[in-house]
């Protein structure tokens, strides 16, 4: 159900896309308003808003680096979905979606849950002290990236 909504926001998001970056009109396309304020410029003309030839040529600066990041946008929203909708054609072929977790297994750390351990957590500490075991600390304990040493 939820494949309605999102197909009607990419619909209306790529016609948005496609009329910001391809439209000829100047008040709505990226790209026809550089052209615009750019042939403007050469004329030596001063194009509203603008006040001067400095504000000319950054309505053109920022008009061309808008339609190009919207092209960007638009192509990897098309980049997400196509994906998107390759994983949904290989769930539904599968039977379900594909997963990488691993089995659920008991942390074997014992550690205070908080930064001041409970009489309870101490005594479970002292046991698992006494039991070989040894808690992490938070300072390179066993299975730390740091390799279990200081130095």
């Amino acid at each position: 159900m939820t494949g309605v909504p999102l197909a009607w926001d990419l619909v209306v998001t790529m016609a948005a896309s496609w009329q910001k970056v391809f439209s000829s009109n100047p008040a709505i396309g990226y790209f026809a308003q550089a052209s615009r304020y750019r042939e403007a410029l050469a004329a030596g003309e001063v194009l509203a808003p603008a006040k001067d030839a400095a504000q000319m040529q950054q309505v053109v600066t920022n008009s061309t680096t808008n339609g190009v990041l919207q092209s960007l946008f638009a192509v990897l929203v098309l980049v997400v979905a196509a994906n998107a909708a390759l994983v949904v054609v290989r769930a539904l072929r599968a039977g379900s979606l594909p997963t990488t977790e691993v089995p659920f297994e008991e942390s074997r750390l014992v550690e205070p849950a908080g930064m001041l351990a409970t009489p309870a957590e101490k005594e479970a500490l002292r046991q698992h002290a006494a039991a070989g075991g040894r808690a992490s600390g938070g300072h390179g304990g066993r299975g730390s990236a740091h390799g279990g040493g200081h130095g």
